[in-house]
């Protein structure tokens, strides 16, 4: 939407509003000029002081001038500021769908392998990403049950790193297998989809195998 009247809107409005200025120094003047009412009050009725003529002008004129002084000021003011967009996380790679669905898999996974799996997007600080990968996986609040996956999209960098308990069941080739499938679907450029198919593979294979109780 433009900030600016069209000219012949501006031109009319001008007009009406000359007119109404002439309209009211009219009625000014009458008010002014006007000689005093006099009769008699009747009796038993109050007999309140003379209205001031210049109050009766400035209610009678005063207001609406002073309205029609607003509404030029905002025709014929400076635009006013659009009004701002809701931020949105810079650098976040993700959609608010693709960020949903990416939740739900790992609940579900979380759910199957019975560990807690994490995912880290962002920027690898120092040189070693497995270090970095290492240090924030050693953050998490139960680390040897825990997986997590690191993922610098800038420096095309991947990394799982698994704890203690986890590893029981999880050996290095499935997770390396995991990886794998989770570059190729990074190099076609999905990365929550690669992430999603990454930590199923991940949680189906560190699933604790299942035992059979047999009666006495």
């Amino acid at each position: 939407m433009t900030s600016q009247l069209a000219p012949t809107v501006r031109r009319a409005l001008a007009a009406f509003l000359a007119l109404g200025a002439t309209v009211l120094t009219a009625v000014s003047l009458a008010v002014l000029t006007a000689a005093p009412a006099a009769a008699e009050v009747p009796a038993g009725w109050s007999d309140p002081d003379p209205v001031d003529p210049v109050f009766v002008l400035l209610v009678a004129v005063g207001l609406p001038l002073l309205g029609a002084l607003v509404i030029t000021a905002m025709v014929y003011g400076p635009p006013r500021a659009p009004r701002p967009e809701v931020p949105v996380a810079a650098g976040d790679p993700f959609t608010a769908s693709e960020r949903a669905q990416l939740d739900a898999t790992i609940r579900r996974a979380e759910q199957t392998c019975r560990a807690e799996i994490s995912v880290f997007v962002g920027n690898a600080e120092g040189e070693d990403p497995r270090v970095f990968a290492t240090q924030l996986h050693n953050t998490l609040v139960a680390p040897s049950r825990s997986i997590l996956v690191m993922v610098d999209p800038t420096r095309r960098l991947l990394e799982v790193v698994t704890g203690a308990h986890v590893r029981r069941h999880l050996t290095d080739a499935e997770v390396e297998i995991a990886v794998l499938h989770m570059r190729t679907d990074f190099a076609t450029g999905d990365l929550a989809g690669g992430l999603r198919r990454g930590i199923e593979m991940l949680a189906e294979h560190a699933r604790p195998p299942r035992t059979l109780h047999s009666g006495a």
